[in-house]
């Protein structure tokens, strides 16, 4: 633990702030704690650091646990897919006693002629009015 026996040693230097001032010689001038409950202090904060800590570590055993279970689970996981591809059938793609004849698979489908449409006269786009933007 570190022990500081001067109060003033790492204070802020301000000369303007009055309450800074006023507030480190209030400290100065407090007395200090006898040994006992200097080390009353201690144990209480070893303690409760000590207490902050655990959990920390066990977050790190869950997080090792928990990636071993991962590795573990993807394991499992190819073995089996593996084992229950090797027991089905493969399908063969060319089947050596195929059938020497080609197979003819045709469709009829009847098409209509199209019905011409009526002109009106006028174009779908209005070229003559629009002709300075693609003539020269």
């Amino acid at each position: 633990m570190i022990k500081h026996d001067d109060l003033m040693q790492d204070w802020p230097s301000d000369p303007e702030n009055e309450e800074l001032a006023r507030l480190a010689g209030q400290l100065a001038d407090s007395p200090g704690l006898p040994g006992d409950a200097m080390s009353r202090v201690e144990a209480r904060l070893e303690k409760a650091m000590a207490r902050h800590e655990q959990p920390r570590a066990w977050r790190r055993v869950a997080f090792g646990l928990s990636m071993a279970a991962a590795i573990l689970i993807a394991i499992a996981s190819f073995a089996y897919y593996r084992a229950t591809d090797t027991d089905r059938p493969r399908t063969r793609l060319i089947q050596a006693n195929a059938p020497s004849t080609p197979i003819d698979d045709r469709v009829s489908i009847a098409i209509q002629e199209p019905v011409p449409s009526t002109p009106s006269g006028r174009g779908v786009v209005r070229l003559d009015e629009y002709r300075s933007l693609y003539m020269d």
